[in-house]
């Protein structure tokens, strides 16, 4: 009886669901048309897409993508739906991505880094200058250069502002929760498929399953992990050692001393 209340409540979620919940995105824009879609309307004068990623394809299953693809030249692009509360900490995250795991970018040397955009998609206008998208970069002239990092180009996408334009037409339908009101015809396609097909809400019903047990899960190994760096900082303080020294005499496998060493550093 369990299961089948779960399932209902799962159900129903699904017909609530819009392309501006993170789970609900990540599901729909697996498909390469979607992508293509948004590529086309947020990066209209850029190269062809050559590959599409999972986050986890990067060894990194914490960076704040819903999805990401890169683009002709060596422009990789992600991703992410945040409220306007996270904003302002998701760009951070990305930045600091950036610079402490560069070698887990797949199959590329970084002799020269490439480029990263980030698109946040937020459901309110933090800049509140009325505009449906906001493209910052480091200019030195740029408007918003208060707010970019190095290196590091941030796109703002405001699904509150909703007009005739192609991107305001993409903003409708990201916020949209019935298929038919949409645009774009692909998106509609793909939204119905997870809403009105027993075999498309068997799918998300199935993947949001999966997306909680995995959350928990997460939630399990970050316990052990911090539980793990207090153990090293109080080996190393009690024998004045460092904590590489703590983690060998501790014997701690090798592959597991990076993260720990950054659990560490950020629970001191």
């Amino acid at each position: 009886m369990e299961t089948e209340i779960t399932k209902e409540m799962y159900e129903t979620a699904i017909q609530q669901s819009c392309l501006m919940d993170n789970l609900f995105m990540k599901i729909v824009f697996r498909d390469y048309r979607c992508i293509q879609l948004f590529k086309d309307i947020v990066f209209p004068n850029e190269g062809d897409i050559i590959s599409v990623y999972s986050k986890y394809e990067f060894q990194r299953d914490n960076l704040p993508f819903d999805f990401i693809f890169e683009l002709e030249g060596r422009h990789f692009v992600g991703v992410c739906v945040h409220t306007q509360e996270y904003a302002a900490k998701t760009r951070n995250e990305v930045y600091e991505e950036r610079e402490f795991n560069k070698a887990s970018w797949p199959n590329h040397e970084w002799s020269r880094l490439p480029i990263i955009s980030t698109v946040i998609i937020t459901n309110e206008d933090i800049f509140d200058e009325g505009k449906t998208i906001y493209y910052i970069d480091h200019d030195e002239n740029d408007e918003y250069d208060h707010i970019a990092q190095k290196g590091l180009d941030l796109i703002f996408m405001n699904t509150a502002c909703q007009d005739e334009s192609p991107i305001g037409k993409l903003a409708h339908d990201l916020a949209c929760v019935n298929p038919d009101d949409m645009y774009y015809e692909v998106l509609k396609e793909r939204v119905r498929f997870y809403k009105e097909d027993r075999g498309g809400i068997e799918a998300m019903c199935e993947s949001i399953s999966q997306f909680e047990k995995k959350a928990k899960q997460d939630g399990f190994n970050e316990g052990r992990q911090k539980g793990k760096a207090e153990m090293i900082n109080n080996y190393a303080v009690k024998h004045n050692i460092s904590y590489q020294k703590a983690m060998e005499e501790l014997g701690l496998p090798e592959e597991e001393r990076p993260k720990l060493i950054r659990v560490i550093i950020c629970t001191n």
